[in-house]
């Protein structure tokens, strides 16, 4: 019995040795790990919102100071986007040309609109062309005499809406019979005045209207967004041309519009133009003295938006030094405040915080700033467009495509996280100069 009970104790203590021994080697389960990065994370924001809120005037002066940058830039770059860098809404828009000649009278610099003879010309001689159009605006008298309203009224050949691939909402465009002298007076609204004057009602197409004491025929209504040849056209009319017996040569009225054919190029058709206009010089050489006539082709979208281009660009450089304004006052709010905390970031570092995590502190708490700040200028941007657009002088192309997009919030976003990370890396520097000792 007595050597039974010694080899026992022996055998368990010899087991619990060994199990003691194997438990050693693996890790507790009661260990602290090591926190993860969004661990880090969650604590860099709720010590950036503690450490913000300490100091809310000083956060409220940076946050105002970001909205303002900020939100300038953003309403003048959507402002820029909508004019300049957003696309023709129109199939195919990179298609689309702009027709201008010099006829060589009075001075050889600049040029201007077609004449009836030029653009008959240019549509039947020209294979580079898919499709020509004209057009021109007119204002007219709407309404009988005892109730009647000016309207603006564009008035086009009838392959204009084929040529830009728009459709109407409701009904059709005109035909080419009706694109002659003689033909009955026909009329396409806009989305605007179909609202304004008949209430959205699907039953305004075959409805009669009164123009300059004559009446025509509503037979269809463009969709909502059209707006070709600038904004307030409240009607579309046919245009009418005689093109047996047109205006003479030097009636230079007729802006026009064609579409590339497929696989032409813009210098395939320039090299057209250029025969066709020395043969026309040497045809009519009273109405193309001086320098002869002289054609000029340029894509629709130059043409629409060359004249603002470049102050729109120096407009947008001039509101980048603003926002790289508002980064330096920012930079300087918080480099001021540093000032105040260089004891707590010598103590954390002292007492085992490593460069890296108080550069993520830092940095969490400029582009908590940034990202408010950006959240505050996209309301501003809001506003400011409006004022813009209020503000806008008359004639400025594409107005209406004017407005907040994808491309303005990502601009938004762009340029909050840039000051952020710049004005944010000032402080990182400032903080790294801390002597611990």
């Amino acid at each position: 019995v007595v050597t039974v009970v010694t080899g026992w104790q022996i055998a368990r203590a010899a087991a619990a040795e060994r199990w003691s021994s194997w438990r050693s080697t693996r890790r507790p389960k009661n260990r602290r790990r090591e926190p993860t990065m969004l661990a880090h994370l969650r604590f860099d924001l709720k010590y950036a919102l503690r450490s913000h809120a300490k100091h809310p005037g000083l956060a409220f002066l940076a946050l105002l100071t970001l909205a303002l940058g900020v939100g300038a830039g953003t309403a003048i770059f959507s402002v820029v986007n909508g004019v300049l860098l957003r696309p023709l809404p129109y199939a195919d828009g990179e298609g689309l040309v702009s027709i201008q000649v010099n006829s060589g009278i009075g001075s050889s610099e600049g040029f201007y609109d077609l004449s009836e003879p030029e653009f008959l010309d240019f549509g039947t001689q020209i294979s580079s062309f898919a499709g020509i159009a004209g057009f021109s605006g007119a204002e007219v008298t709407l309404g009988d005499s005892l109730a009647p309203r000016r309207v603006r009224v564009l008035r086009t050949t009838a392959s204009l809406f084929p040529l830009l691939g728009v459709e109407p909402l409701l009904g059709r465009a005109f035909s080419a019979d009706e694109d002659r002298p003689g033909a009955a007076r026909v009329i396409v609204l806009s989305h605007g005045m179909w609202q304004a004057e008949f209430g959205g009602d699907p039953g305004a197409v075959g409805r009669s209207l009164i123009l300059n004491d004559e009446p025509v025929t509503v037979i269809g209504v463009m969709p909502p967004g059209f707006a070709f040849g600038g904004p307030g056209w409240d009607a579309y009319s046919q245009l009418q041309l005689d093109r047996e017996n047109p205006w003479e040569r030097n009636n230079h009225y007729l802006p026009t519009v064609a579409r590339l054919a497929p696989g032409a190029t813009l210098r395939g058709a320039r090299s057209e133009m250029d025969v066709l206009a020395a043969r026309s010089t040497q045809a009519y050489p009273a109405y193309y003295p001086n320098t002869g006539l002289r054609v000029q082709i340029r894509p629709l979208q130059d043409a629409i938006v060359g004249p603002v281009r470049t102050p729109l660009y120096i407009l947008l450089a001039a509101v980048g030094f603003v926002l790289l304004t508002a980064c330096v006052i920012v930079a300087n709010l918080l480099m001021a405040r540093g000032e105040a905390r260089k004891r707590e970031i010598a103590v954390r570092a002292a007492i085992g915080a490593t460069g890296g995590r108080i550069t993520g502190q830092l940095l969490t708490e400029s582009f908590l700033l940034a990202a408010l700040g950006g959240i505050a200028g996209v309301l501003v941007a809001l506003l400011g467009i409006e004022v813009l657009l209020a503000m806008a002088p008359p004639g400025l192309p594409r107005i209406e495509e004017i407005g907040l997009d994808a491309r303005v919030l990502m601009f938004a976003l762009l340029s909050a996280f840039g000051t952020g990370l710049i004005f944010g890396m000032i402080t990182v520097l400032q903080a790294r100069k801390r002597d611990v000792q």
